[in-house]
């Protein structure tokens, strides 16, 4: 590996991680947010996987499974490309690194892709609310409940108690520089949590 390629990937890991992979963890996580104001924003949302989870506790309707069946794959569509877009711009990043860019240079290419991952984190946080709203109020405390047993018995969640990154982080999609390796393009696991639309 020559001195720019790895001066490249190590900037760009370090870069994107330290603004990106805050978000990569949850919604409206960045540089500055707590791990408590982080555990606050949780409680107060039921991830598509804790609610697959319980679903058969839940006694979802066709009708509402129809509308958490149309948001996860609206999410996953949508995100599927922001993430190819984070991808082709940190791409960009690299190349310009290699390429000895300027201190002014980087920044402006930064700004493209700290909004794109903004979009990321507004689209998963629209996600979790829009599930909420398709509850009712007596399927929320439910899950509440489970959200505390899950934990109780060492089940973080499995999984679906908390908002985890896209594979590799945010401003590191699949495939991409500073990224481990992907499958083709194309829309994959969107905002970091499971998206498989199947009840």
């Amino acid at each position: 590996m020559t001195m720019h390629r790895m001066i490249g990937a190590l900037a760009l890991g370090a870069i994107l991680a330290g603004a990106g992979t805050a978000a990569a963890q949850e919604p409206g996580q960045g540089p500055g947010m707590r791990d408590e104001a982080r555990q606050e924003i949780m409680e107060q949302l039921y991830p598509i996987g804790l609610v697959k989870a319980h679903k058969d506790e839940l006694k979802l309707t066709d009708e509402q499974v129809d509308k958490l069946r149309k948001l996860v794959r609206d999410a996953r569509a949508e995100v599927g490309q922001l993430m190819l877009d984070v991808q082709k711009e940190s791409e960009k990043l690299v190349d310009l690194l290699r390429a000895g860019a300027s201190k002014e240079q980087v920044y402006a290419q930064l700004d493209r892709i700290f909004p794109i991952e903004n979009k990321i984190k507004k689209k998963h946080l629209g996600l979790l609310i829009c599930v909420r709203d398709v509850l009712t109020t007596e399927q929320r405390k439910a899950l509440d409940m489970f959200k505390r047993s899950d934990a109780d018995r060492g089940w973080p969640g499995r999984g679906h108690g908390r908002m985890g990154p896209p594979p590799g982080g945010f401003g590191q999609a699949p495939g991409g520089p500073g990224g481990p390796p992907g499958p083709p393009p194309g829309p994959g696991p969107g905002p970091g949590q499971d998206l498989d639309d199947s009840f």
